[in-house]
This record gives C-alpha cells, structure tokens and sequence, in this order.
C-alpha cells in the first residue's frame, strides 16, 4: 500500500543562494504504528514529490535505512517558491532490504563517498569480511566490519553487510 507524509517548509528560504539541501530526519516506523498502517516499511520505495509543479525529485536515502525505519531523506531545493512536498512510500508484508538507487544525486550534506555508475563496481570492505547468507534469502551477502565514517552522528565502527541484490551466481 503507499502513503504519503506531507513536508511543509515554514521557514522563509533564501533566494540568492542557488540550490538549498535539505535532510529531514523521518521515523517511517513510528508513523506507520501510530497510523495503524498494516505492513513494514519499505525503504526502497521512498519518492519525493514537489507539489508545487508535481515533479518526483531526486534524493538521497540515509545509510541509517539499511538497518532502521528512520533515516533522513535528502534532497535539493532549487526553487525557493517551493515549499510544499511530499514523502510517499509503501509498506510490504516483510521489510526488504535496502537496495542501492540507480542513481543517488549529491545534496552537500556530508555525501562525500557517493559515487554512480551505469554499471556495477568493485567493493571491498578493508577489514574482516566474509560473504554469508545474512539476510537468509538463500544468496551470500558481503558482511564485514569498519572503523570509518563520513558524516557526523554516523557509527564510527561497525559491521557493514551488503545484501546481494542481483543474480546469485554472480558477485554483483
């Protein structure tokens, strides 16, 4: 099923800055138990939407998605006029994992490590790794462990796992 979460900016926004980030901060969990919505949350299905001229903008997902139903959704403001949007998503009858975007645009709120390609590329984890089946859905996922992070209030260390998305003869 797919819902909607209304985002309003209250605040008067500058008009001689050019694009303008903004990362709020949802609990997709939270609202969905309040609301009594049935299912789990989604995090591959969030789209935001410019109610001013009706486009779907490009964002970015936190990496909080991964493990958590909260995070901040990311995206740029290019016109100052626009102040109504919307975050809509969908719940499933079990949360999948969080699948990589096609293509995730830089914001400029800490996204120093994003980089697309139209293509898969090479990932390594520099410490401890090993490919198990993690996310138990019969395909070997990269799980490891790491002592760096990029943005503020991140993990410092932990264990990463990159879930195996695509064919499961290939390490992709």
């Amino acid at each position: 099923m797919c819902y909607a979460i209304p985002l309003t900016i209250t605040s008067p926004l500058p008009g001689d800055l050019g694009h303008i980030p903004v990362s709020p901060a949802i609990d997709f969990g939270r609202l969905i138990a309040e609301a009594g919505l049935p299912g789990r949350f989604d995090p591959n299905s969030i789209a935001v939407i410019d109610l001013t001229d009706g486009r779907t903008i490009p964002h970015a997902r936190a990496e909080d998605f991964a493990y958590a139903d909260s995070g901040r959704v990311e995206w740029v403001i290019e016109n100052p006029a626009h102040t109504r949007y919307e975050i809509r998503f969908r719940t499933t009858p079990q949360r999948p994992p969080l699948i990589p975007q096609v293509y995730t645009p830089l914001i400029g709120t800490g996204d120093l490590i994003r980089y697309n390609a139209d293509v898969p590329r090479p990932v390594m984890i520099a410490y401890s790794m090993q490919l198990i089946d993690l996310t138990g859905d019969g395909r070997t996922d990269l799980v490891g462990c790491w002592n760096y992070y990029y943005r503020p209030g991140d993990p410092v260390s932990g264990l990463l796992c990159y879930p195996r998305t695509g064919n499961t003869k290939i390490l992709s």
